[in-house]
């Protein structure tokens, strides 16, 4: 599963509307920088300090102090460094998804929904997960009606749709 500390940092940016300043994703506002381009390069301590009181590790800021509970800024700083982690899918990973998936999973607005819909696949289960459940769905969970797509997918080709879904709902 994705880190729960990532998944409650996510939701509680959407809480606290953070979208209204900041871009993730290319989606939000343009008052403070796109935090998917800086935030994850920074540490944890300068993310905890920032959290805990914007202008004292940035002259300026316009950025309110939000008051955050100990934990709250905990889940952030793991939502922030979890853009750090991220690993880059090629173009071909949405031709993959729509060949090999859009049968029965839907992703946004397209495929079907005979299987689960996989639009936020990336906020709750990680790369790792994602691609074990591609190459075979059965050593995961044994009643699954997917098919296994170890020998239909190369290697490469299974890595690159899990870095794609893994990537879905995160932005």
């Amino acid at each position: 599963m994705a880190d729960p500390q990532i998944a409650a940092g996510r939701r509680l940016y959407d809480q606290l509307n953070c979208a209204h300043c900041h871009k993730v994703g290319g989606k939000g506002g343009v008052v403070g920088p796109a935090l998917d381009k800086v935030a994850g390069g920074e540490t944890e301590e300068w993310l905890t300090r920032h959290f805990k009181d914007p202008r004292s590790v940035t002259p300026g800021s316009v950025m309110p102090k939000l008051n955050l509970l100990d934990d709250e800024v905990k889940v952030l700083v793991a939502y922030m460094k979890s853009f750090h982690a991220e690993e880059p899918f090629t173009k071909a990973a949405p031709k993959l998804f729509t060949e090999n998936c859009t049968a029965c999973h839907k992703l946004g607005k397209e495929g079907a929904d005979s299987g689960p819909d996989l639009s936020f696949i990336g906020t709750a289960r990680d790369k790792a997960f994602i691609k074990k459940y591609i190459e075979d769905p059965s050593v995961s969970m044994p009643a699954s009606a997917m098919p296994a797509f170890k020998g239909q997918l190369t290697d490469v080709q299974i890595e690159d749709l899990a870095r794609y879904l893994s990537a879905q709902g995160r932005f």
